[in-house]
């Protein structure tokens, strides 16, 4: 067990969200109330022994790591030889950097009891006061968890529960395996919250480790771990052959390609926002036009845009979500801002764990000339715009169409999927990565409301079969999108 020396400072301030592009500037944020004081009790609730020496207090490696853990996956880890520190956001799993950091973890067959004893305490005191109760997942919709904590939460459950809690603290790796697997179902989400460590691939592609990829894989073995978990796994919306039929079927009514046109309207489809980070230094530092990068996400929008504009024939444009997981903000907020003509913005949230709701307020480079300045309120565009979302709208996916909604603008479709709260990626105490729904920006709409339940569209467009499947055929008309959009806008 590694302990670092705690150096306590008069205030510490938390960034509470970067920006991956040029094109959105944080200009500061407004808070609703001072910080609530927090007690955190270490060893008498969660067992995290704390150690003293000369008047200098010491943290175990991973409280310290998991405190201080931001949205931009700062995080630290040990794998009993090394400590990583992690400062990039486009790496999550630390054998990224380094293909051999899993090699001590497992090199033996069983780990420690102390460290699995401690690795629970952890993950106790990270759900408890660090998670960003979104509002749903199985366990929280069943028990008080943001009351009563993770361990009670998992007594409460029942049988699943109370296994799930004796194989997270198994000495076998094995065990702890399928005990976060069986966790992640129980807490996930829709993508916020992953405990699924199985995923981490280069477990299993070193030959060293094959005696866990024969321990967990075959049914016979899965199923000794999930024996007990039917009916709760049944209750997980499985959600993938619907979304992939969903892009099969905008791919045949439309074609393939992100821009279409058809009468007065255009229509583009966003799979995710993406940041386009390097494409956007490359632009600000040689310029030309958006027209060159027609094939990343955020500039080939702005690109369709653009020609939209132009077309004197085409007065409406549907930015199609339906499909969408998410992404960064930054695409989101510049997007916001070309529509509603905003050179100033807000993004509204809340801290959990502070008692906080903030205004985080930015700047957006409208004219993308590499300056925040009055230039930036002659960017207009003269559309009528709508948002297409669905069940698969997640995410930035959600708050897109919430902060939409708030200005007036129209959207279609079904509900969304929801997504309330950022990512904060963490390490367990034994060096694996894993993520949540954090407790620093759990965001809202207008009015303060948490959105996770997903926004409801002020057309509804799916349709229901006689054999009680849906029908997502409305969305890619266009025709019937233009005559919903016209008649909106009309009123």
């Amino acid at each position: 067990m590694i302990y670092l020396k705690f150096q306590r400072s008069k205030q510490i301030t938390l960034i509470c969200y970067t920006f991956d592009t040029p094109v959105i500037q944080v200009v500061g944020a407004e808070y609703s109330n001072a910080p609530k004081p927090v007690d955190f009790l270490f060893g008498e609730k969660y067992g995290i022994d704390l150690r003293a020496d000369g008047g200098q207090v010491y943290f175990p490696l991973g409280t310290l790591s998991d405190m201080f853990a931001n949205m931009d996956y700062l995080y630290s880890s040990y794998n009993g030889i090394n400590i990583y520190v992690n400062a990039d956001n486009d790496m999550d799993y630390m054998y990224m950097r380094d293909p051999e950091y899993f090699d001590p973890i497992l090199c033996r067959h069983t780990r420690d009891a102390e460290l699995a004893a401690f690795n629970y305490g952890e993950l106790c005191f990270v759900f408890d006061k660090l998670y960003g109760y979104p509002g749903r997942g199985i366990l929280y919709e069943d028990v008080a968890l943001e009351e009563v904590g993770l361990d009670q939460a998992l007594k409460d459950f029942g049988p699943v529960g109370t296994r799930t809690k004796e194989l997270l603290l198994s000495t076998d790796w094995a065990d702890y395996f399928m005990a976060m697997i069986r966790l992640n179902t129980l807490v996930e989400d829709g993508g916020h919250t992953s405990m699924y460590l199985a995923s981490h691939g280069d477990v299993y592609s070193n030959p060293a480790r094959a005696w866990l990829s024969a321990k967990l894989s075959g049914q016979n073995s899965y199923d000794k771990y999930i024996a007990d978990m039917a009916e709760v796994m049944a209750r997980v919306p499985s959600t993938l052959d619907n979304l992939m039929g969903m892009m099969d079927l905008r791919r045949e009514m439309l074609g393939d390609g992100h821009y279409f046109t058809k009468g007065d309207t255009a229509f583009y489809s966003m799979n995710g926002f993406v940041a386009d980070k390097e494409p956007w230094k490359e632009y600000y530092a040689k310029g030309g036009s958006f027209d060159d990068y027609d094939e990343t996400v955020f500039m080939g929008l702005i690109s369709s845009m653009n020609k939209a504009q132009n077309d004197p024939e085409i007065h409406n444009f549907v930015i199609d979500l339906s499909t969408n997981g998410g992404g960064s903000a930054d695409v989101l907020l510049g997007l916001i801002s070309l529509i509603t003509g905003e050179r100033e913005g807000l993004l509204k949230y809340q801290s959990v764990l502070q008692g906080q709701s903030i205004d985080q307020k930015f700047l957006i480079d409208r004219n993308f000339d590499g300056k925040f300045d009055e230039a930036d309120a002659d960017v207009h565009y003269d559309l009528n715009f709508a948002v297409l979302v669905s069940h698969e709208s997640y995410s930035c996916g959600n708050l897109f169409p919430s902060m939409f909604r708030d200005r007036g603008y129209l959207v279609l479709g079904e509900r969304s999927g929801g997504g309330a709260c950022t990512i904060l990626g963490l390490n367990t105490a034994d060096g694996f990565y894993y993520h949540i729904s954090s407790y620093q920006m759990r965001l809202t709409n207008d009015a303060g409301e948490v959105i996770d339940a997903g926004i409801t569209p002020d057309v509804e467009l799916v349709k229901t079969g006689a054999d009680g499947k849906k029908d997502y055929s409305d969305f890619y008309d266009l025709t019937l999108l233009s005559n919903l959009i016209n008649d909106f806008y009309a009123k």
